[in-house]
């Protein structure tokens, strides 16, 4: 089993929730899961509380949930965008999720043009 959480929900009753796609394997409520924080970086075990799928815009429990499934799960407190949730058994985390710069930039000056009803009045 691999996913990786590519987003983030919270809820004041279960806390952080993570969002992502499931690219192998099957995942159960109350699974027992590796938890990668990077592909270097050394596992923890953790417990997936709930497995939800998207029904439309509304959230549904699942039972068990496969590969390309979008799900959200809940239960692991450190999660965090770019963590990977792998099979105890045989940990194999993803690679890390690259996010491209930004392309968009702004410039923000002083307008020093006068406006046409400035110049007729002066």
């Amino acid at each position: 089993m691999q996913l990786q959480i590519c987003s983030l929900d919270y809820s004041t009753y279960v806390g952080r929730i993570g969002i992502g796609r499931i690219n192998q394997g099957t995942l159960k409520p109350m699974q027992n899961v590796a938890v990668f924080s990077g592909p270097e970086s050394t596992p923890f075990n953790a417990r997936v509380n709930q497995v939800l799928k998207f029904e439309g815009l509304e959230r549904q429990q699942a039972t068990e949930a496969g590969p390309g499934d979008i799900v959200l799960i809940n239960g692991i407190e450190n999660i965090g965008i770019g963590v990977t949730l792998t099979d105890i058994e045989n940990p194999v985390p993803a690679a890390d999720a690259h996010v491209d710069e930004p392309t968009l930039t702004m410039n923000f000056c002083v307008n020093t043009r006068r406006s046409p009803a400035a110049k007729a009045s002066s």
